[in-house]
């Protein structure tokens, strides 16, 4: 998250951070930017990261980072962004659909059973 600090010109888009726990961080992106906004957000992951550590710590070791980008509306029904064709109109009805499932499944009571929760 220091990187976000450190160059708020080129993370402009993803500077709404929301939650950040453990191995997992949430953002709040406008929709009309979410195609530009998660390559910006691998980029921060699994590149960005490395040069800063690399450059403040002279490790000696080599690792790669790979980071698995999920969108949606609300957690439980995020959609994994790999499986999300790359316009927003699709995006925004593949994570609809998820939304909807999961108030169907919440309806009948099998959310606990689907591990939404």
């Amino acid at each position: 998250l220091a990187i976000l600090k450190r160059k708020p010109v080129t993370y402009r888009i993803i500077q709404g951070v929301v939650l950040d726990v453990h191995d997992e961080i949430c953002w709040r992106v406008r929709t009309a930017e979410l195609l530009t906004a998660m390559p910006l957000v691998k980029q921060l992951l699994e590149e960005e990261v490395l040069k800063v550590i690399r450059s403040d710590f002279k490790p000696t070791w080599r690792v790669a980072l790979r980071a698995d980008l999920k969108t949606g509306f609300r957690r439980g029904t995020l959609v994994n962004w790999k499986t999300i064709p790359r316009s927003v109109e699709e995006v925004l009805e593949k994570c609809e659909l998820e939304d909807r499932k999961a108030d169907q499944e919440l309806a009948r009571g099998e959310v606990f059973q689907r591990g939404r929760l």
